[in-house]
């Protein structure tokens, strides 16, 4: 007398008889456990194991998601805006913020940098004279960022945005007297877009309609350093293409060089300028009318 065939129990469910197996690994799997895949019926484990080796698709710059949430423009954003809202108690106005000490002592100003204060090559990038500037600046960069940020991914578009706001600087250094705001900065993003469009062979109508908009605004305005937005511009161009025309088997490496080429740059440029200027000294330090040259030993 023949015993009665009986089926195997589910891997995962041991209590579950079935019939079913996995194409890959063989083992038994009932109907909830599998997955139709391109070979046939795939368990949990197999189809895991299957996207570990698959090779994941990067896009121009070498990114391999630009589906991410942006993190770092929304931050720079609110940096921004607690700044501002620092300098306006400070000042007790929002029409002469220079009578904040953040202001005063942070502002892109030739004298001040000449006498030894560096760090307004950076902090000048995050203050603004009044609401409306921050406004334009933010609106700018939200709109940028949340193109460009899943593009070049976190680290790549804050060294982005960070060296065009330095490079902006340091143009103001070179052939103006100072300047504030994160147009330099925005202005990068801008080039940036310009060299991402050239690259992908799209019409380049579109950012025209923007560049223009940006010089109606500025002659409308006033008082507007084109000479920063000029700076920022290149500056920003050059980080984009130097992340994006990369050979693509060494990629990581070549992206490497050429943002430490690029900061040695604009860090010499800067460094060229404070020796080739009259060394200056603030006493106190930051008080911009009491800069002066500092007298020869």
């Amino acid at each position: 007398m023949t015993q009665p065939h009986t089926l195997p129990g589910c891997t995962r469910h041991p209590e579950t008889p079935t019939g079913l197996s996995c194409i890959r690994c063989e083992k038994p799997y009932c109907y909830r456990c599998l997955t139709d895949g391109s070979v046939g019926k795939q368990c949990p484990d197999c189809l895991a194991e299957g996207k570990k080796s698959q090779r994941r698709g990067v896009n121009l710059v070498g990114n391999e998601d630009e589906h991410v949430r942006p993190i770092v423009m929304p931050v720079l954003i609110a940096l921004n805006i607690v700044v501002f809202a620092i300098t306006v108690v400070q000042a007790g106005s929002v029409n002469n913020l220079a009578a904040s000490w953040v202001y005063d002592n942070g502002a892109m100003w030739n004298l001040a940098v000449a006498g030894d204060q560096w760090w307004r090559l950076i902090t000048s990038a995050f203050l603004h004279v009044a609401l409306w500037h921050l406004a334009v600046n933010m609106l700018s960069l939200w709109m940028l960022g949340q193109e460009l940020e899943p593009l070049f991914g976190r680290i790549r578009f804050l060294l982005l945005y960070l060296l065009s706001a330095v490079g902006s600087a340091v143009a103001v250094f070179l052939f103006s007297e100072g300047a504030v705001g994160a147009s330099g900065a925005i202005f990068g993003l801008l080039g940036a877009v310009v060299v991402v469009f050239i690259r992908k062979r799209q019409s380049l109508q579109p950012l025209l309609m923007v560049f223009g908009l940006n010089v109606v605004f500025g002659l409308v305005i006033g008082n507007v350093s084109w000479v920063g937005h000029a700076g920022g511009l290149v500056t920003g161009a050059l980080v984009a293409a130097g992340l994006i025309y990369v050979p693509v088997a060494s990629r990581k490496l070549w992206q490497t060089i050429n943002l430490v080429a690029i900061t040695a740059a604009v860090i010499g440029l800067a460094i060229f300028q404070y020796y080739e200027m009259p060394r200056q000294e603030c006493d106190p330090p930051g008080a911009r009318i009491l800069c002066g040259p500092v007298d020869p030993n």
